[in-house]
């Protein structure tokens, strides 16, 4: 069956369109846009609760009417085109249904970022309350204990990489070449300073 939504100056219009497809069957919602529909708040309301509910919209356009702001993406079928209409409702493929911002799905995103705004700022707070009154801080013993262990791994590399004669030394070019990126400077300040001792 299909659903027509349509102005009551309309009602002989959908009685036709109503009449003309009895034999298609399809879950499209079909929208007879004249003149006074495209300004009509309760064809406007209809419409918009038909895309709220994901249903596959095919508008109907009478010569002089324009398409509304909530469907101008779709492509519309001219009122005497039923085998373009036929074939419009029969393809599923057609004026698929997409999330258009209606009043009700732009209230629901307003209340969903509210929610969102307000957790933040309760966690924003406690964490502020840990901090300034409970006194909680990161776990200092354990990260000194980490880095002194990254400390001690880089130094005992640096150690084992410093020259320890002039033959070395000639190829510590090569072994600095070969030292991680974020070592290599140490290393070169390391032996530089050893050198000057």
């Amino acid at each position: 069956m299909i659903d027509i939504i349509h102005h009551p100056a309309d009602s002989g219009w959908a009685r036709q369109v109503k009449k003309d497809m009895a034999s298609v069957d399809s879950g499209a919602t079909l929208v007879l846009l004249s003149t006074e529909a495209v300004d009509d708040p309760q064809v406007l309301e209809k419409l918009e609760q038909a895309l709220d509910g994901g249903r596959r919209i095919v508008p109907l356009l009478a010569e002089d009417a324009r398409l509304p702001a909530l469907i101008e993406h779709l492509e519309p079928v001219e009122p005497g085109d039923l085998d373009g209409l036929v074939q419009r409702l029969a393809d599923p493929e057609a004026s698929l249904p997409m999330r258009v911002h209606t009043r009700s799905l732009r209230a629901s995103n307003r209340r969903a970022a509210l929610v969102v705004l307000l957790l933040s700022a309760i966690m924003f707070v406690a964490a502020l309350y840990g901090v300034g009154v409970l006194g909680i801080q990161y776990p200092h013993e354990e990260y000194d204990e980490v880095h002194e262990r990254v400390v001690a791994t880089r130094d005992a590399f640096i150690e084992q990489a410093l020259p320890r004669g002039t033959g070395e030394a000639e190829q510590f070019a090569v072994t600095a070449e070969a030292a991680a990126t974020a070592l290599r400077p140490l290393l070169i300040a390391t032996a530089t300073a050893r050198a000057g001792n």
